[in-house]
Order: structure tokens, then sequence, then C-alpha cells
């Protein structure tokens, strides 16, 4: 028997009374045997004995010690019998906390056996209070005193109960600590297989408020352990881990589309002995109602009906689980009703959604998720109808949950604050969409902040793309235009936001006011960085360090001049950044919508409204009513703020153009390709661009383009000249370049400021590649490496590891090798290196290119193919390599959105660094102005302004510029041989 009671971790029995000594053989062997072999007959008898032992002569006078264990052992064993699906199950429960209650109160002291007691009292008033909902059982069941490690557990799962129940972050934060330290502090063992159960009940609690993907992952990999173990613990049956470990998986595809964990999930609950088990069922209707959403069987769909429909019919009035049933059955009659399109499986799921939320506490954070069920049901219920009760009562429903889930759970906040403005929209209800998409995107928001490392943001950040676009079309339509502009910084490039707010904050102000403020943020900042270095790294290694950053962060606040440290832009941040960044152009940010697209432009060029467009803008206002004030109160704050309507530039207008564009790239080189970039470029000038230079006459325009146009090639746009035949392109009136937000152009003007243009590190042809050798790389780097000091990383030495040793310092990056592009994958595409290594996308987001004594770099030119490809999963987030070089501390990026050829891209370097660096243009002008040159020019041009050009910069590396002026000579002198867009149009500059 004591090695049963040592795989329970009980302590063994003290000295006993003689008389008792035939009983308590009789309890051992019980003891043994329900263990092994989970008899329930034999456990019955282990009770019966343990009472008879407490009505015992004997137990009276026996050592309190004694008695002590006693009453513990037949409180378990009562709890045990309790906790299955009994007739007598309630009575059970209630012996069992009559015995453990007995036993608390004849307890002395506070030592190890009380606490014992304590833990399993907490654990039964837990499992009576979730079969009747007795609120008493609840708050007894979380002792007031500071529980030990022994009695940590029980106390967790009381916290995390209570805030199921009654909300309160607190307890829930509680409950997860409480139970990681007691699977930290617990041996190997069933015991701390327990715990390990304990605490990943906790995390996924917590994983449903906060939406932490490392949550998620922690909990599932503590259930595995618990099912690998040879043993389980008495009171965690099997059944039950593999039920916990489907629900979580069923999570995990959930957010991430994983099927085969959905499969999993499914065929963990479907080997579940425990056929009327109410949690059995309606976790397996859930997941089988997922499978039947991404297959389409109506075998599953059937099935998940009469699951969740069942579960309903076993569980006890009384069971505090109750709500969770009555909303799954609502969400698989809803389900129903939407593939049949009978509107009586959705007003049964009403019925049961509104059963559901009576039972719901008000502050219970699954309330959300139910609020959203309900009205997504109502409103296909309502049809197209614009007015009514059922109208009403999903407009509520919508609110009501945004509201609630912001408090509780912000992952059904975004999901219903987005179906919620989707709905809107198409009512023209605006002011109501732009409320519900200002909503979305502050659930995006502190959804993205909350996750620990990039893949859990980028998760997150699936969910809200296009929201920006969105949220900017309805406000302003509802006369909240400068709304309309913060929604589009704060909500674009969060990933670099994020990286440069924290990475590159400007702390020189600082450091003279509060030097040690300065130094312990900085300090912070490093210990992240470490962590986010560091593959082994655990989760909460990551949490501490954000915390950290975000309590140094608070402290800065404080200082006056600091008040608005690392938080989000506001109009009066954007209009600054426009106004040092680009004192003579406009900020433009574009944003496509359902609906139609909008351009908001910033800067001092910004043109006034016409007459008829004024007064379609107060038609506008007047929609806003109550938001019309608020605007009012910023007008102090703005420079010159203007909005255009694209009405053309619809998500599915882009979404067409760049589906072409995709399936001709393949073709690059090829009339098919030219013809379609021909077609799109044409409609991006019509579209987009026409009446954005209606607004403006700035002679520079700063694109922040938002969700699929930030895919498209703006700077290539055209429209028939005058005598319909010449063409002008949109480089022909303006400088035209690309920043991912106004916080990130601000950070890269900071770097251009102090940085000095003198030390190049030069990439040329590496080789060998599995690719042929590079045309024209000798002459395009001696042109880009004319008059600095250079490093040239050539052939062999052209290594990943000689480039990430040598690029920090570096004024000036200039590759030219060999691209590759994964829009799919972004991360794993790159530049093409010696021994057919890659620098990818991935390498330069942990880079650092400025440091204690280098600010930065100046720029960085990728004249290689396919360098400027964002990632098709996040446009929003624009994933890149001229933003990854951004974060990595270069204040502009020179690259390439097709294949190129070697002349004309060497052509367009050499005459970009002439315009840059002899004739004093920045290197946006520079491009554009190399860009006109090589499209208009004859060769005979060409040659003179090569020749011209390489005398300025000196006779070191002039053989080797002559190469360009060599191959010119060989064809037509009179030719322009590069007119078409294809040759010229693949560059584009990001940053400054």
């Amino acid at each position: 028997m004591r090695a049963v009671e040592v795989d329970l971790q009980w302590d063994a029995l003290p000295a006993a009374p003689r008389q008792l000594q035939r009983l308590l053989d009789q309890a051992g062997s019980d003891l043994v045997i329900y263990v092994r072999i989970q008899d329930e007959t034999v456990l019955e008898h282990l009770a019966e004995t343990l009472e008879r032992i407490l009505a015992h002569r004997a137990f009276t006078h026996a050592d309190v010690e004694f008695r002590l264990a006693v009453y513990n052992r037949a409180g378990i064993a009562h709890n045990w019998l309790g906790v299955k699906p009994r007739a007598d199950a309630r009575a059970h429960l209630d012996a069992a906390i009559a015995q453990l209650q007995v036993g608390v109160r004849e307890a002395r002291g506070t030592g190890a056996t009380l606490w014992r007691l304590h833990a399993n009292l907490s654990s039964t008033l837990l499992a009576r209070y979730q079969a009747d909902g007795a609120p008493e059982d609840l708050q007894a069941a979380v002792p007031p005193e500071q529980a030990p490690l022994l009695a940590q557990a029980a106390l967790s799962s009381a916290l995390r109960v209570r805030h199921r129940r009654l909300g309160g972050r607190t307890d829930l934060q509680e409950s997860v600590a409480l139970s990681q330290a007691a699977v930290d502090a617990s041996p190997e063992g069933p015991r701390r297989d327990y715990y390990r159960y304990l605490f990943s009940d906790a995390l996924l609690v917590r994983y449903d408020v906060t939406g932490s993907l490392a949550d998620l992952q922690q909990a599932e990999e503590q259930l595995r352990r618990c099912l690998a173990a040879p043993h389980m613990p008495v009171q965690l049956p099997r059944a039950g881990v593999r039920g916990m470990l489907a629900t979580v998986l069923r999570r995990r595809f959930v957010r991430t589309g994983a099927a085969d964990a959905l499969d999993e999930a499914i065929e963990l609950l479907a080997s579940d002995a425990e056929a009327d088990n109410p949690a059995r069922l309606t976790n397996l209707g859930n997941a089988l109602l997922d499978r039947f959403h991404l297959s389409g069987s109506t075998t599953d769909l059937h099935g998940a009906v009469q699951a969740q429909l069942s579960a309903v019919q076993l569980t006890s009035s009384g069971d505090w689980q109750l709500a969770s049933r009555h909303n799954n059955a609502g969400n698989a009659l809803s389900t129903v009703a939407q593939f049949t399109g009978d509107e009586e499986p959705a007003r049964e799921a009403v019925q049961y959604y509104q059963r559901s939320l009576q039972l719901t506490a008000a502050d219970a954070p699954e309330r959300a998720s139910r609020e959203y069920n309900l009205a997504q049901v109502l409103l296909r219920l309502c049809g197209n109808a614009r007015s009514g009760p059922l109208l009403e009562q999903a407009r509520t429903a919508f609110s009501d949950a945004v509201a609630h889930g912001l408090d509780g759970s912000l992952e059904w906040s975004l999901a219903a604050a987005q179906a919620w403005g989707r709905w809107a929209a198409a009512r023209d209800a605006w002011p109501e969409a732009a409320e519900a998409y200002a909503a979305a995107l502050d659930a995006g928001g502190r959804l993205f902040r909350i996750q620990l490392v990039r893949p859990q943001q980028e998760a997150w950040l699936r969910e809200s793309q296009g929201v920006p676009g969105e949220a900017a079309y309805a406000m302003v339509r509802a006369g909240r235009a400068h709304e309309a502009l913060e929604a589009l910084e704060q909500g674009r490039s969060l990933l670099l936001s994020e990286a440069l707010a924290r990475d590159r904050a400007d702390l020189a102000a600082l450091s003279a006011q509060r030097p040690g403020l300065a130094e312990a943020y900085r300090t912070a900042v490093g210990e992240l960085d470490a962590v986010l270095r560091c593959t082994t790294a655990d989760p909460e290694a990551n949490r501490r360090a954000r915390a950290r950053i975000d309590d140094v962060a608070a402290r800065i606040r404080r200082v006056p001049g600091h008040e608005s440290f690392l938080i989000a832009p506001t109009l009066a941040d954007v209009s600054a950044a426009a106004q040092r960044a680009v004192p003579n152009g406009v900020l433009v940010y574009l944003a496509p919508a359902q609906h139609g697209g909008t351009a908001v432009l910033v800067g001092g060029h910004v043109q006034q409204e016409r007459p008829e467009e004024q007064k379609r803008s107060e038609e506008l206002a007047q929609q806003g009513d109550e938001q019309q004030e608020d605007e009012g109160d910023r007008e102090v704050e703005q420079s010159a703020v203007r909005v255009v309507d694209l009405p053309a530039c619809t998500l599915q207008a882009c979404r067409d153009r760049l589906t072409a564009l995709l399936a001709a790239r393949s073709q690059v080189g090829t009339g098919a390709f030219a013809g379609t970039l021909d077609a799109v470029s044409h409609w991006l000038y019509t579209a987009v661009l026409a009446p954005v230079l209606a607004a403006t006459d700035a002679p520079r325009l700063v694109l922040v383009p938002t969700g699929l146009l930030s895919l498209l090639p703006l700077h290539a746009a055209w429209r028939p000249g005058a005598d319909g035949t010449q063409r002008r392109y949109i480089l022909d009136e303006v400088v035209l370049s690309y920043a991912p937000s106004a916080r990130a152009l601000l950070a890269c003007a900071h770097t251009a400021a102090a940085t000095r243009l003198q030390r190049a590190v030069i990439v040329a042809d590496p080789q060998p590649t599995q690719l042929p050798a590079i045309g024209f790389a000798t002459a395009e780097a001696s042109w880009a490496s004319a008059g600095l000091e250079t490093l040239q990383l050539s052939g062999a030495a052209a290594t990943r590891a000689a480039v990430l040793q040598h690029a920090p310092g570096a004024d000036l990056l200039h590759f030219a090798c060999h691209g590759s592009s994964r829009p799919e994958h972004p991360l794993q595409g790159g530049l093409m290196l010696a021994a057919n290594e890659q620098l990818t996308l991935a390498d330069t987001l942990g880079a650092r290119l400025s440091g204690s004594q280098h600010e930065g770099t100046r720029l960085a030119v990728l004249s290689a193919c396919d360098t400027d490809q964002p990632g098709l999963d996040l446009p929003d987030e624009v994933v890149s390599l001229p933003t990854g070089l951004l974060q990595a501390g270069a204040a502009g990026v020179l690259a390439t959105q097709w294949a190129v050829r070697s002349l004309p891209a060497a052509l367009l370097v050499a005459a970009f660094h002439a315009h840059w660096r002899l004739r004093n243009y920045s290197p946006p002008q520079a491009l554009t102005l190399s860009q006109r040159w090589l499209r208009s020019t004859t060769n005979a041009d060409k040659v003179g302004d090569l020749r011209a050009w390489s005398s300025a910069f000196g006779p070191e590396g002039a053989v080797e510029r002559r190469e360009l002026v060599r191959t010119l000579q060989l064809r037509d002198p009179e030719a322009h041989d590069f007119t078409d867009a294809t040759s010229w149009a693949a560059a584009s500059f990001h940053g400054l």
C-alpha cells in the first residue's frame, strides 16, 4: 500500500489504535485495487470502510494527527465518487465537504496537514459549485490566507473558476502564477502531472482573454507531458487530459488553420469512452463543427448538432457550464441555418444564445463571444432590412460584444468589431461603421502588443489585415478625417513601428535631463534584444523583458517633455514628421476599402478644396454629428490635411490587378509581362494618383499605401500624353518614394541627418552560385564606390558571414548580385551570396546597422532581382527587404520590384550615384532623375553623360566604369533602348 501512497504523494498514516488495524488494512487494500484498476465498486467500499473508522469508538480517542489523516482520506474518497457521473454524486460531495470541514476545525496551527485539508476542501467545494452553481461554494473555495505550495494548486483552481464566473484579471493572473509555481516546485510524478493539468487549464483561460499564442503552446506542451506519463493521478482521469488537449488543439486550429490539429482533437474526443459526459459531447460538437466549415461534410454538421443538444440535456440546471453549452448549441443551429437557408434553426439559435447570456455573469470573459454569436444570427435574420427591432437587437449585441471584449476577451472584440463594421458599411451607416472599425483597431493593437514573439504577432496581424483601410474609409464618410489619418498611421506596419519605437527612440534630450533613466531604457531594450535572439528563451523571460521596458517607458513619460514617449502617433506627430522629413512635399496615405478608396494628404503643399468638394465634405461631416465637435477641438493641431475620394480604388479592383501582375511576373522579359504592367500601371494613374495630383502642387510625394496597394507599382503609373501618343509617367510630374509610416520616415530623417557618406561596403557578383555571373557587376561596383573608402566583397569573399560582419558601420551598402523573393514566405527571401548562401529578410530583421559609434547606414542599394516584393500574407505590414533594412538602421533603400537585366540596372546605378553625389540631389530625387534619364536619352547621350560623370569622380576606377561606355558604343547611337517600363521602372525608393 505504501507504494501507492507514494505515487499519490500522501504521507504515511500516523500510528493508529490497535482496534482499527483490521479496518485500516481493508481500506489500504481497497485503495491499492482502486488506483490500479479504477473499479468504482471498490471505491465505494473504500469510502464505507473509512466511514466505519470515523464512527468507531477508538477513533475518538486516537492521536489528533491520525484523526486528521483519516478525515482527509475519507474526504478524498467521497470526492472521487462525487466527481463521477452518478445519481448519488451530490451526496458524496456533501459527505466529503463535511468530513474535510471537521478536519479543518480540529487542525492546530498552520502546518502542512491543515493546508492539505484546505486544498482538498477547496477542490471539493469547486466540484459542488460546478454541479449546482451555489455562489457560497465558490467563495468558500478561495481561502483568504496566503497558501503555501501544498495548497497552491487548489487555490489556483478556485481563482480560475472564480475568474471565469465573475471576471477579474487579478484572479486569473494569480491562478496562472500559483499553478506554475506548483509545477516548478514538485518532483516528477503523478502529483506534478496533476499540477501540469491545472497549469494548462489556467493558461488556456488566459489565452481566451489575451490571445497569447505562447500560452496556448505552453498548455499543449504540458498536457502532452501528462499523457506521456505511465500512470495518471487518481483524481485526473486520462480522458480528462485528452479532452483538454483536444480543446487546446481546436484553439490552435482556429488561430492557425492547422487541419492536423483539428483532426487530432476529434480523434481524442471520439476515443473517449464516456458517451454520456456532457463536457466530452460539447467539445466533440465544437470540433465537428469546425471540421464541417473546413470540409463541408454534412455528417460532421449533423454530428455537431446532435452532440451539442445532448450536452445541454445532460447538464444539470445548476451547473455553471450550462451557459457555455447553450451557446455551443446555438452555434451548431446557426450553422445549420446558414447552410440550409432555413430560418427556423436560426430562431432556435437565438433562443439558445439568449438563454446562454442570461446564465453568463456580466463580467465573465466568455460574454463577448456569446454576444457576438447572438449578433451574427440576428444579422442573418435581419436580411437587407435597414430598420426594425431585429436590427436594433443586432446592433446592441455587436456593441456589447465589442465593449465586453475589450475588457475581457480581445479576440472576440476584434471579430465582433470587424463584423459590425462590415455590416454598418453595407447599410451606409458610416458613423456606426467608424465606431466599429475604431474598436477593431484598438483590439487588434492590443492583441499585437500582448504577443511575445514575431510569429505570434503575425498570427494576430493576419486577423486584422485590411482594417486600417476600412476604418479610414468609414471615418472619412463619417466626417472624421483626422481620425482616419491616425487610423492609417497607427494601424499599419506595426511590426516595424514597434521595433523603431523601441530600438531607435530619441534619447538625446532625456540623457541630458535624466541620464540614469535613459541608461535604464537602453539596458531594458538590450535585455529584450538578447531574449529575442536566444532560440531557447522561455516565454516568461520574454514577458519579463517586455514588462521592464513598459515600466521604464512609463517612468520616462512622467518626465516633463516626454509625455508621449512610445505612445502611438497622433495627428500632430504625423504633421510634424511630414514637415521635418519632406518639407517640400506631401505625405500621402492611400487606403483601398470594400466600397471605395481614400487618400489622406498631409503637408504644406495641399491645395484647398474646390467649392463642390467642400460641400461634399460638409455633407459627410454632418453625418458624424457628435464626431464633428471633436474634430473642431483638434483643428489647432493639424497642418494642411486633405482627404481625396478614390471611388475606383476598391479592394476587389486592387485584388484583380495584383492577381494579374503576379501571374505575369514569371514571364518578365516577355510581351505578356510588359502588357500586364502597362494595364496595371495605367489603372493606378487613373484610379489612384490622378485624383491625388489634383489635390496638391507639391513637387514630391511620399506614398504610404495600405493593404493590397502596397503590392502594386505605383511609381510606374502613367497616362497618355496630350497628343494621345507620348506617355506621361508619374515620375515625369513629381518625385515619388515610399514610406511604411510617418514614424518610420521620421526615424529615417534622424539617421540621414546623423550620417556622413564616407565608408562603403560593396557586394559584387558573389561566386560560386547556382546562377550565372552578374553582368557589369565590376562596373557597377566601381560607380557605387567612386570617391569612398570601400570594402569590396566579390567572388568567394562575398559570404554571408562577411556581409553580416562588415555591414554595421557602413554608410553605403551596395549589392550587385542575384535576389530571390518568396511572397508566400517573405522572411526566407533575400540576396544570394557566395556558395549559394542567402542573406535573408530574417537576417536583416535581426541585424543592427547602428551602434554606439555609428548612427546607421545612409543608403542600401539592392541592385538585384525582386528585392522589393512584400509578403502577400500581411500587406499592411509590408514585410520586405526594404522595411527590414529600415528597421535595421538604414535611412533609405533602393530596391527592385521585378527581375532586372544587368545593363539597364548598371546604367541606372551609374546615373543614380552621379545625380546623388555629384549633383547633390536627395536619393529619392536622384532615382527619379536617373529613371527619366535611362528612359528618355539616346545611347549617344548616355555615352556623353557617363564620360562626364566618370571624369568628375576621378581617375580611380575609371577603367572599370568605362565598361558601360564601351557597351553602349556598340549600339545604335540614336536609339532609345530602354524606354519600356520593364527596363527602368523596377527600381523603387523607400525612406529618405
